[in-house]
C-alpha cells in the first residue's frame, strides 16, 4: 500500500487524500484517480461585508459539500443590514442570519446601509395647547464632516464672540466691551472697523437668515441690519440667560438656549414651537444649522467639542482651541464652511455635510394597540406635519420615519418617544405594545421588529390557511412577501415567552 495525491479536474472541488488498494480498479471518470480516493468536495465560503466598514460578518470558511453554511452579519453604529446576496447580484435572505447547504465555492455580501434617518424628534406648533394643535416630526440625516483649515486670522478684540457672514463680509458680535458691538472683517480676515447699534446690549452668539443678522442676551434676540447699523426689532422669548442661537430656515424661526440641558425652538415672535433636551447642552457656546436647506443642528461646547444634535452624538473634538466661542455654517468663498470663534482667533474649516442619495421618506404614526398607519409615502422633505393628531382619541402615539432606497426597498423605521394625548392613563396590551410591523400595505417585503426576540413566525391567508413558515433568532426580521397573491393575511408570532398575531395587507 502506498499513498499518493491528484487534482481530480473540477475545479469545483477536491478529493480526499486516499490510498492505491491493488485490488481494486481505478480510472480517471472522476470517480477515482490512481492514489486518490472518491470522496466529498471541500469549498470555501466568502462572506464579506459591503461596505466593508459598516459592519461584521461571520461564518465564512472551508466546508465540504453538503454541509450547513450558517452567516451571521452584525451591523456597526449607525448602519442597518439590509440582505444577503451572491455574486451575481441575486438576493438570499433579508434576515442577518441565513443558513444554506453547501455545494459549491460561493462568494455572499452582506450589503448594510447607513441609518440616514438619525433620530426622530416631535413638538408641537402650539406648545401651550399640545392637544389641539400640530405634531410637528423632524429627523436628522447624516452627519456633517469637518474638513481642512480654510483660513484663520486673529481678533480685533478678544471679547468677540459670535459670528456670520453674508458672503461679502464676516461680523462679530462682543460682550464686556464699551468699543464697539460688532466688528467687521473683510472674507480675507482684515479688520475693517467696530460700530454700535443703538439699542443693543452685551451680545453672545450670532446668526444670519439671510436678510437680517441676529444676537441674543438675556431672554432677548436682537434682530439687526449690520449695512445700515440700525436695530430691526426684538424678539422677546421666556427662556432665559440665552447664550447661543440659530435660524432654522424651516420653521422659520430660532434655536436659542443657555447652561441648561435644553435647546428651545422659538418662531418669530418668541413663542416656543419645541424643546429638546440633552445633558450635552449644559455646555453649549454656540450652535448652528448647516445651510444645505437640511436642517440639521450642530453645537459647540466649551470643552472643544463639536456635537451632531440633536442626539447629541459627538463627531469632533477641535483640539486647537482653548475655548470654543460662537459657531456659523456658512459660505466662505463659494464652499461650505464652519465658522468658530476661539480666543483669539476665527477659524474658517471647510464643512461636507455628507449628504444623502436617497431623499424620499415614509413617515408613521403608531397607537397603543399597535396599529400603524403610513402618514406620507415617498416624502422628499425633512419635517412633517400631523395635521390629523388635535382630532385623534386619547391615548399613546408615537411616530416613526424609514428611507426608501435607490432600489424601491425600505430601511427599518425609526422611532419617536412616546406622546400621551389627554394625559390620562392607557393599559397597553403587551404583545402589541413591544411589536411594529411595517409597511402595511406591503408589496416586496415585510419588516417586524420586536422588544423580545423572534423565534418563530407563521403567515395564514384570509382562509387560515398556513402559507408560509419560519424559525429564527432575531428581534428584526424582514420578510419577502413579494410571492404573496394581493390580499389580508395574519402573521403570527412567537418570542421568547408569548405568542402574538398581527393583520397585514399585500398589494
Amino acid at each position: 500500500m502506498h499513498f499518493n495525491w491528484g487534482w481530480n479536474g473540477d475545479h469545483n472541488g477536491y478529493y480526499a487524500l486516499g490510498y492505491l488498494n491493488p485490488g481494486n480498479s481505478y480510472n480517471n471518470n472522476n470517480r477515482a484517480i490512481l492514489g486518490i480516493s472518491p470522496y466529498e468536495s471541500f469549498y470555501k465560503v466568502d462572506a464579506i461585508a459591503s461596505p466593508s466598514t459598516a459592519g461584521n460578518v461571520d461564518g465564512g470558511g472551508m466546508y465540504w459539500g453538503g454541509d450547513t453554511c450558517s452567516l451571521r452579519a452584525a451591523p456597526n453604529g449607525m448602519f442597518d443590514f439590509l440582505y444577503w446576496k451572491d455574486e451575481n447580484g441575486r438576493v438570499l435572505s433579508f434576515e442577518p442570519s441565513y443558513s444554506f447547504p453547501v455545494n459549491g465555492f460561493l462568494s455572499v455580501n452582506a450589503v448594510f446601509s447607513y441609518r440616514y434617518v438619525n433620530n426622530v424628534n416631535i413638538g408641537f406648533v402650539d406648545i401651550n395647547n399640545p392637544d389641539s394643535s400640530d405634531v410637528v416630526v423632524d429627523w436628522g440625516r447624516r452627519n456633517g464632516v469637518v474638513g481642512g483649515l480654510l483660513k484663520s486670522f486673529n481678533l480685533n478684540n478678544n471679547n468677540e464672540y459670535g459670528v456670520a457672514t453674508d458672503g461679502n463680509y464676516i461680523y462679530t458680535s462682543l460682550y464686556q466691551t464699551n468699543a464697539y458691538l460688532f466688528a467687521k472683517y473683510s472674507m480675507d480676515g482684515v479688520f475693517v472697523g467696530g460700530f454700535k447699534i443703538d439699542g443693543c446690549q452685551y451680545l453672545y452668539d450670532m446668526t444670519y437668515d439671510g436678510t437680517y443678522f441676529y444676537c441674543v442676551y438675556g431672554n432677548k434676540i436682537y434682530c439687526m441690519n449690520l449695512i445700515n447699523k440700525h436695530l430691526v426689532n426684538i424678539i422677546n422669548t421666556d427662556c432665559q440667560n440665552m447664550i447661543s442661537c440659530s435660524y432654522d430656515f424651516v420653521h422659520d424661526g430660532f434655536w436659542v438656549g443657555g447652561r441648561t440641558n435644553s435647546l428651545v425652538l422659538v418662531d418669530r415672535n418668541g413663542k416656543r414651537i419645541k424643546e429638546i433636551k440633552q445633558t450635552v447642552y449644559n455646555k453649549a457656546s454656540g450652535f448652528t444649522v448647516d445651510a444645505d436647506n437640511i436642517p440639521h443642528l450642530y453645537l459647540v461646547n466649551m470643552d472643544n467639542e463639536l456635537y451632531d444634535c440633536p442626539n447629541g452624538v459627538m463627531q469632533n473634538t477641535l483640539a486647537s482651541y482653548e475655548v470654543c466661542k460662537g459657531v456659523y455654517i456658512g459660505d466662505y468663498k463659494g464652499v461650505e464652511a464652519l465658522y468658530m470663534v476661539g480666543r483669539n482667533s476665527i477659524d474658517i474649516y471647510e464643512f461636507n455635510p455628507i449628504k444623502s442619495q436617497y431623499t424620499k421618506y415614509n413617515v408613521y404614526r403608531c397607537d397603543n394597540s399597535g396599529d400603524i398607519i403610513r402618514l406620507a409615502e415617498d416624502y422628499t422633505s425633512y419635517s412633517y406635519n400631523d395635521t390629523t393628531w388635535k382630532s385623534l382619541p386619547d391615548g399613546l402615539y408615537k411616530y416613526g420615519v424609514s428611507m426608501i432606497l435607490e432600489n424601491g426597498s425600505e430601511t427599518y423605521v425609526i422611532w419617536s418617544e412616546i406622546l400621551n394625548k389627554g394625559d390620562v392613563p392607557v393599559v397597553i396590551d403587551k404583545v402589541t405594545a413591544d411589536l411594529s410591523l411595517y409597511p402595511n400595505p406591503a408589496t416586496d417585503c415585510l419588516i417586524v421588529e420586536s422588544e423580545k426576540t423572534i423565534v418563530k413566525y407563521q403567515i395564514f391567508n384570509d382562509q387560515a390557511g398556513l402559507v408560509f413558515e419560519n424559525h429564527t433568532n432575531s428581534k428584526i426580521i424582514k420578510i419577502n412577501v413579494s410571492t404573496l397573491q394581493s390580499g389580508t393575511y395574519i402573521i403570527k408570532l412567537t418570542t421568547e415567552d408569548s405568542v402574538g398575531t398581527r393583520k397585514f395587507i399585500k398589494r
